[in-house]
């Protein structure tokens, strides 16, 4: 009888963690921004979404909507991810992204620019929502 109480136990708990852990909100939904000149609304704006397991998106920038770049989706290794991106410009680009906490740090690891407006090589990003 001690024994089966222990395995009650047990089970209870795997079916609370589990429903904790699917619980936990998505580190990598949400978006995220950098103003240079908020008066002249001039900064850039990273928005992405988490779905089993890879990540997508849109990057805005200069004037946020001016241009958009679309971030390709990408699967999710640790705390970040890497991806392709492209915008209609004809800019296109191979960007790291890692999350930490409400921080989002973009690095671009190579791009083609044909464009004048464009993303931006590195910057860190606030999250706003």
């Amino acid at each position: 009888m001690k024994n089966m109480k222990k395995i009650v136990f047990l089970i209870c708990a795997l079916f609370i963690l589990a429903g904790a852990a699917s619980a936990q909100k998505s580190k990598f939904t949400g978006k995220w921004e950098y103003y240079w000149d908020r008066e002249a609304s001039k900064g850039f704006e990273v928005e992405l979404k988490e779905r089993n397991g890879r990540v997508s998106g849109t990057a805005n920038g200069f004037i946020p909507h001016l241009y958009e770049a679309e971030i390709k989706s990408a699967k999710i290794v640790g705390n970040g991810f890497t991806a392709n991106i492209a915008d209609d410009w004809g800019n296109t680009a191979t960007v790291k992204v890692t999350v930490r906490g409400r921080k989002l740090y973009w690095r671009v690891l190579k791009s083609k620019r044909k464009g004048s407006f464009t993303f931006p090589d590195k910057l860190d990003l606030n999250k706003v929502k």
